[in-house]
């Protein structure tokens, strides 16, 4: 399977990177089901989405839109099992690996120490250096997605999006691997924030003030979550710490990292 859904060549993304953004996004996508096309007309957006269908890895949800059927992630292993092949994407596409084991290193800062900034800055250089994202329609679900791929990276969080907490739902949250690792610190409520880069200098600051009150709101709210809590070690029901923070981003570029 890798090798028939990473044509893109070292340096540059798929050209289907877009389609499993937005299978990841909304967890789904609407698209033709073609039974058969040639193996090099996978860079075509139905046969690449046709492919990901016949292999399981997309199912039909029994609706349409606007005459094409509705193609959603089966479960959660499978929605991990994407995020798997779209992180390995960024490793083909970045010809010095070292990032990879900086975010290694500064995930445990992450875990151990609270010290979150260092991780979400350097996330953040990783995405601007991404020329190739420029393609991308802009949006604060592509913003998300990127966020969550590098935050995979290690295996201390289970990472789960629009998490329903408090009867909302939760951009990003890292509930911890307790099993794996008991020693472990912290946990993490992110709300992602994301400004049209259009936005003018003299707007910019108003927008920024804006969706951090919006924000912290949000996150005051779904830390009333105390079924999540108990199942997750969360003090006061366990050792690990929740911190909630507020990341805005401005166009590409992440203009706000801080903890509520």
């Amino acid at each position: 399977m890798n090798t028939a859904l990473s044509e893109g060549g070292r340096g540059e993304f798929n050209g289907n990177f877009d389609a499993l953004t937005e299978i990841i996004s909304n967890g789904g996508i609407s698209s033709k089901i073609n039974q058969s096309f040639p193996f090099k007309m996978l860079k075509k957006k139905e046969n690449y989405v046709s492919l990901l269908y016949f292999f399981g890895f997309l199912t039909f949800s029994g609706k349409f839109i606007e005459g094409e059927p509705y193609l959603v992630i089966p479960n959660e292993t499978i929605k991990h099992l994407i995020y798997e092949y779209m992180r390995h994407i960024f490793e083909d596409s970045i010809e010095n690996l070292n990032w990879f084991f900086d975010l290694k290193k500064l995930s445990k800062d992450l875990v151990y120490r609270g010290d979150f900034k260092p991780l979400f800055t350097y996330i953040a250089k990783l995405i601007n250096e991404q020329t190739s994202i420029r393609d991308f329609k802009e949006g604060h679900e592509v913003v998300k997605t990127f966020l969550n791929v590098y935050l995979r990276v290690n295996d201390f969080y289970y990472t789960k999006t629009e998490h329903e907490m408090n009867k909302g739902y939760a951009d990003i949250v890292l509930f911890p691997n307790y099993i794996q690792y008991p020693d472990m610190k912290y946990a993490y409520l992110i709300e992602v924030k994301y400004i049209n880069k259009d936005i003018t200098p003299k707007k910019l600051k108003n927008e920024i003030d804006h969706n951090i009150k919006d924000a912290k709101k949000q996150l005051l709210d779904y830390t009333e979550d105390h079924p999540s809590r108990k199942e997750h070690h969360l003090k006061p029901y366990g050792t690990v710490e929740l911190k909630k923070l507020i990341v805005v981003y401005h166009g590409w570029a992440m203009v706000y990292a801080e903890e509520v």
